[in-house]
């Protein structure tokens, strides 16, 4: 979970079109094994409405929020539980209180 601030995300992915319109984007790189690109898979079909799911050239994952900003990252070999904390990063954005 990215603390503080955090940084802005850039990916030539983002640029033109829709961008990442107002949903999360998962962005899974290349390294990224086959279970986590799984677990990634069914996250983005369990939350259509809220996230998309990309293929990157770093390694890891990143999610990136609908302002451009990163809410998680694992850069180092990402496993499929990692993708537990990228729920409750979304479950927390995206509950209203």
């Amino acid at each position: 979970i990215v603390r503080g601030a955090g940084r802005r995300y850039f990916d030539a992915s983002l640029r033109g079109g829709r961008g990442i319109a107002s949903r999360f984007v998962l962005f899974v790189g290349a390294d990224t094994d086959a279970p986590t690109v799984r677990a990634a898979t069914r996250l983005t079909e369990d939350m259509p409405d809220v996230l998309e799911l990309r293929k990157a050239e770093h390694p890891g994952i990143v999610l990136v929020r609908p302002d451009g900003y990163a809410a998680y990252a694992s850069l180092r070999m990402p496993k499929a539980n990692s993708l537990d904390s990228v729920r409750e990063v979304l479950d927390r954005q995206t509950t209203r209180a």
